[in-house]
């Protein structure tokens, strides 16, 4: 069956690489085609550099369209072959087009929405380049999740189903308590002229206090059980979800916004607040109107009647406004995001905007993005506003209208005086929780925003770190087997065809050009990257087929950019690993210069730091990153510019140390003379390994390395080797 065209959804990117897949997306929706944003993000491997519009075009066709490359002016591709079409816009953006028409082009731009541009401004944008997506025979309908807050709950807190019925259940006898006030109204006042006892009076009061309290204890009850949801649903989902974002692997974390996982992760509560807040009422508030409305209809179907064509027009009017706040919330959710990303980005580097004076620029930036964010939850809020303004007009008229049907059908004699004023104070308490689930639906409207970003986390793949294969052993020798990595599907190799054996008790270094792939080999060693092409081997054995847990778990390794936590010194050395002793901790700070400087400080390793080891100086804070690694005598030590920042005294005694090691060491290094005593030195230029020996016989052998080393010598900037392409 041949799918058909409908209105093109608006799906926004996560990541600022990823406009070419989110475009895609789409496309490919619009023919009720919906595929995960995660889906296509692991199979484009978008990595850092993003997708090319070849890339594009292989995932169309893995989906069963077609997908085809068109040059030209944007009016006459649209003309010529119809919409809606992938066009690279600016310098390095893909948004869609929906269609051309007399208000302008119709465009959805994955970053900020829709938008209509007009036709001069889409042809200086347009970069000249469409991509035309379209069905054939092989693509099948794929709908769109509709999983509702409820179920997405239910599957992180056990039970919750069995405490929902309970709480409608407390609801419904609630709603039954609740409408024999009215009951007693209509025979007390039918009553008046004919009983003249007081008993009866008596027994209905006593009743009523009876009631009373059988309806206070119900209340109570039934908000502690919703106290205890909101308790519960919260603290397991904030922990299953955090548990699924640390178990992501490495490049997830590779150009995606710390403000943005941030803010995805408040949009938990925005869920739970949901459930609790405005779903469970909303199904507690139809169990009253399901008791309240069967009692109406057994006095007057005309009252019926009314209540159900003032829930028709909320309904109506509800149903209208869905679609429109739901795309402001979208686009207003991922403004925050940018601001938030905005901010942990300006007082990460707030050091630098001061040495540098850019705080007025870093303030714009901000107040740029926070301007944004206003202006769309201005609109959203302006929308809302219009919405329980209407519904206000109804609450306030519904009664009204009520009344006058009542005295109607008084008049008529279809009802008495007592049955009338029953009916009404009946019809009164259903209007309440009508009006209420309108205004509730009104937010929950927005619900599926915060789902589709929480999805989003929970669509991605766990990294699969083979718990059930063999344990590490690092007595064996760990090899680079032909080894080409590419951040990115289709994008330049940053290493091409490596092959480098690391044995036992080696200490090898690896240098070049900034560029060169040589923090990729470490993560490829690590098991945190995998090759597009070649292997990684542990002593023979593929690490596809290696608990890589058991691997890191032996290996110290201090990556580029030292840093630290909010913790004592002591418990950063130790880094959560509780086999790690007090002697150990003030052995690896030996080890890494530090013991001394430890030792001067008032409290020792207790010391306190700050966010990120704020108290410590540059070269301290790389240091302290040595002692976490080198604590617990690892099996494989990893340095990557580990000693860029430290004084020839304590590198010195660094390396001191480290050369007395007997496990297995890489030092990757900038500086030649850092490795300059390695038992071999692996040389690496635009990706490619260009020589491997000991230093002396490199000189030798390789003019490159040779000019290199020249080059630190006289402290001239690092060549280019004659014919390769630096990395990207």
């Amino acid at each position: 069956m041949r799918l058909r065209r409908r209105r093109c959804p608006v799906i926004l990117q996560a990541t600022r690489t990823e406009c070419g897949i989110a475009s895609l997306a789409m496309a490919m929706a619009s023919f009720d085609h919906h595929v995960p944003l995660a889906e296509l993000r692991g199979r484009a491997g978008i990595g850092r550099d993003g997708a090319s519009m070849l890339a594009l075009k292989r995932l169309a066709e893995e989906e069963g369209f077609s997908a085809r490359a068109f040059r030209g002016p944007l009016d006459q591709v649209v003309a010529a072959v119809g919409a809606p079409l992938v066009v690279a816009w600016e310098e390095a953006h893909f948004v869609v087009v929906e269609r051309i028409d007399r208000r302008g082009v119709r465009v959805i731009d994955p970053s900020a929405g829709r938008m209509t541009c007009h036709p001069t401004e889409a042809a200086s944008r347009y970069r000249g380049v469409a991509l035309r997506v379209a069905p054939t025979t092989a693509a099948v309908r794929c709908p769109r999740r509709r999983e509702g807050a409820s179920r997405f709950v239910a599957s992180f807190v056990p039970g919750i189903g069995g405490k929902i019925a309970s709480v409608l259940a407390l609801s419904l006898l609630a709603a039954v308590i609740g409408m024999l006030p009215a009951a007693l109204t209509a025979y007390l006042v039918d009553s008046l002229g004919v009983v003249v006892s007081s008993s009866p009076y008596r027994v209905m009061a006593l009743v009523v206090a009876a009631l009373a309290l059988v309806h206070l204890a119900v209340s109570v009850l039934r908000s502690a059980v919703i106290i205890w949801f909101e308790k519960t649903s919260d603290g397991e989902m904030t922990a299953a979800i955090l548990d699924h974002l640390v178990r992501l692997p490495f490049l997830f974390f590779q150009g995606r916004p710390a403000g943005d996982i941030l803010v995805r992760f408040s949009s938990i509560s925005f869920v739970r607040d949901s459930l609790s807040g405005r779903i469970l009422p909303t199904l507690v508030d139809l169990v009253f109107v399901t008791v309240y409305t069967a009692l109406i209809a057994s006095w007057s179907p005309v009252h019926v009647l009314a209540l159900a064509a003032i829930a028709l027009v909320e309904g109506v009017s509800i149903g209208l406004y869905g679609p429109r706040a739901k795309s402001l919330a979208d686009r207003e959710v991922n403004e925050m995001s940018r601001t938030q990303s905005v901010m942990v980005e300006a007082l990460g580097g707030m050091e630098t905007s001061k040495a540098l004076g850019i705080e007025e620029e870093v303030l714009g930036s901000w107040r740029g993005a926070y301007e944004r964010q206003l202006r769309l939850s201005a609109r959203r809020q302006r929308l809302d506003n219009h919405l329980a303004a209407f519904l206000a007009t109804i609450g306030y008229v519904g009664p009204a209208v009520l009344l006058l049907i009542g005295a109607h059908e008084v008049l008529a004699g279809r009802l008495s005086l007592g049955q009338m004023l029953a009916v009404n104070a009946l019809a009164a308490a259903a209007l309440t929780p009508v009006q209420q689930i309108g205004m509730n639906l009104q937010v929950i409207q927005t619900v599926r925003v915060h789902l589709d970003r929480l999805h989003d986390l929970l669509d991605e793949q766990q990294e699969d770190v083979h718990p059930d294969g063999t344990a590490a052993d690092l007595n064996q020798d760990l090899v680079l087997d032909g080894v080409s990595f590419s951040y990115s599907q289709g994008g330049p190799d940053v290493l091409s065809e490596v092959s480098l054996a690391l044995h036992r008790g080696e200490l090898v270094g690896v240098v070049g050009p900034s560029g060169s792939g040589k923090s990729t080999l470490a993560r490829l060693l690590l098991g945190l990257i995998e090759p597009n092409q070649g292997r990684v081997l542990l002593g023979g054995t593929p690490l596809s087929r290696v608990d890589l847990r058991s691997l890191r778990r032996r290996a110290g390794v201090v990556t580029q950019g030292a840093t630290g936590v909010a913790a004592s010194i002591r418990e950063n050395v130790r880094a959560g690993r509780t086999w790690v002793t007090d002697t150990d901790v003030q052995a690896a700070l030996e080890a890494a210069a530090l013991a001394d400087d430890v030792a001067r400080m008032p409290l020792g390793a207790a010391t306190p730091l700050g966010e990120a080891g704020q108290g410590l100086s540059g070269g301290q804070l790389q240091r302290l990153s040595i002692a976490r690694a080198l604590a617990g005598s690892p099996d494989l030590v990893i340095f990557d510019e580990a000693t860029s920042s430290l004084d020839g005294p304590s590198e010195a005694l660094v390396h001191e140390h480290l050369a007395r090691l007997e496990a297995t060491r890489l030092v990757i290094a900038h500086r030649l003379s850092t490795v300059v005593g390695a038992d071999r030195i692996a040389f690496l230029v635009a990706g490619r390994l260009v020589a491997l020996g000991p230093h002396e016989e490199l000189l030798l052998t390789c003019p490159e390395y040779a000019a290199f080393a020249r080059s630190q010598m006289v402290g001239e900037a690092e060549p280019s080797c004659p014919g390769l392409v630096p990395a990207q």
